[in-house]
């Protein structure tokens, strides 16, 4: 992985929080495809070097409603 403890991953946790999650639900193709399970762990492995988000409630938000709500 490119991210670690002195390479911060905030803009890509960012963008896949606002851009991506979204719109999760028609990324994958076929519904047997991993592809949606495969974001959600990268994104899991990029917060871990998040300093910190300036949207951090719309961030929770959708993090929220991909994995609660769908």
């Amino acid at each position: 992985m490119f991210l670690q403890k002195n390479v911060h991953s905030t803009r890509f946790v960012e963008y896949v929080c606002l851009q991506v999650l979204p719109v999760l639900a028609e990324i994958g193709g076929s519904p047997d495809s991993d592809t949606q399970l495969e974001l959600l762990k990268l994104l899991a492995e990029m917060v871990a070097h998040c300093v910190e988000l300036s949207t951090v409630e719309r961030c929770t938000a959708n993090i929220y409603s991909c994995l609660l709500v769908s």
